[in-house]
């Protein structure tokens, strides 16, 4: 995803004159649509999904571009999260072709359960790894998917939030989205386990 970024940011595609033209001369509904499959495709893809769910709120607003990049996120969990379910070990290694990041996910689930899924969902990539672990681990679809809107919600929300003020990339944003709200609701979580 990195190396993605740095290509993107270096071919100009991010500058503020590239999204701008894209947001402006494409229609809303092609630019909506393509900003969809790419969210859609993070599972395979290293798409920078903080600056795409940015340009979503910039492109249909915040409703349409919260509705844009919650229906990819979730569809995008769903897939990787059903994959590995129904194909086991051999597509969850197909999947995630980081030891590391399997290794981290299976502790950050160890550890905090199903909040880990909840806050995992605005880290970048450990939420692919955390869906394909969850399949894997033969969740319960309905609690994974509960799990899963609870955490989406609110960086979707964020993001699109974001793009419609005109934040065009939303870099503050992203740190927010990704490590804010999921440190609040770490230090949400501890509080609850110390007073009991």
């Amino acid at each position: 995803m990195t190396i993605m970024f740095i290509v993107a940011e270096r071919c100009g595609w991010l500058s503020e004159g590239a999204v701008r033209g894209f947001t402006e001369n494409a229609s809303r509904p092609v630019a909506a649509l393509v900003l969809w499959l790419l969210l859609a495709g993070d599972l395979f893809l290293p798409v920078p999904s903080s600056i795409v769910m940015t340009l979503c709120g910039a492109v249909c607003g915040f409703l349409g571009g919260f509705a844009v990049s919650l229906s990819a996120a979730v569809f995008s969990a769903g897939l990787g999260y059903g994959l590995c379910r129904w194909k086991g070990r051999e597509m969850f290694r197909r999947l995630i072709q980081s030891e590391a990041e399997s290794i981290r996910a299976k502790d950050w689930i160890e550890r905090y359960g199903a909040w880990g899924v909840v806050l995992s969902r605005g880290i970048p990539m450990l939420t692919e790894v955390i869906s394909c672990l969850c399949g894997l681990a033969g969740m319960h679809p309905g609690r994974f998917a509960g799990l899963t809107l609870l955490g989406t919600v609110p960086v979707c929300a964020v993001y699109a939030y974001a793009g419609s003020r005109g934040e065009t990339l939303g870099f503050g944003t992203a740190l927010l989205a990704a490590f804010v709200i999921p440190g609040l609701g770490f230090a949400v979580l501890h509080l609850c386990k110390t007073t009991k």
